[in-house]
C-alpha cells in the first residue's frame, strides 16, 4: 500500500523541485507527486504540471501504471487516456508513449510494496 502523500512532508529547507525529485527517486509516479506538491506547496493545475516537467521517470511510471490498468486499450484510446490524465497535448502524449514503448515499463512504489516482506 502506498504512503499517503499528506504524510510525506518536505523538509523545512526543501524546495518544491527538491521535494518532487525526492519523491521521484523513491519510486512515486507523476500524479502522486502532483498531489503532494499541491498539498504541501499549495500548487494548483498548471503550476504542478510545470513543476513535474523535469520528472521524466515519474511520468513513465504513470504510463506504466496506465498500461497495466488498461492492457487492451487501442493505441488511440491509450493516447487520449495519457493526454487526459497528464494534461498533455495529443502530440506530447504520443511522444511519451513512444518513449515508453522504447524503454519499457518503469517500476514504481506499488511494485516495491508487493515485493517487500511484511
Amino acid at each position: 500500500m502506498l504512503s499517503d502523500y499528506r504524510e510525506i512532508h518536505p523538509s523545512s529547507d526543501e524546495s518544491a523541485q527538491m521535494y518532487g525529485k525526492r519523491l521521484e527517486e523513491n519510486g512515486y509516479e507523476e500524479m502522486y507527486i502532483r498531489k503532494a506538491l499541491a498539498y504541501h506547496f499549495n500548487m494548483r493545475g498548471e503550476q504542478a504540471l510545470s513543476a513535474c516537467e523535469n520528472f521524466q521517470v515519474a511520468r513513465l511510471r504513470h504510463i506504466t501504471m496506465l498500461r497495466r490498468m488498461f492492457p487492451n486499450m487501442t493505441p488511440y484510446a491509450f493516447q487520449r487516456k495519457v493526454s487526459k490524465n497528464l494534461g498533455l497535448t495529443d502530440d506530447m502524449a504520443r511522444h511519451w508513449i513512444e518513449t515508453f514503448n522504447k524503454v519499457g515499463e518503469v517500476e514504481y512504489c506499488e511494485d516495491y510494496a508487493k515485493t517487500k516482506p511484511r
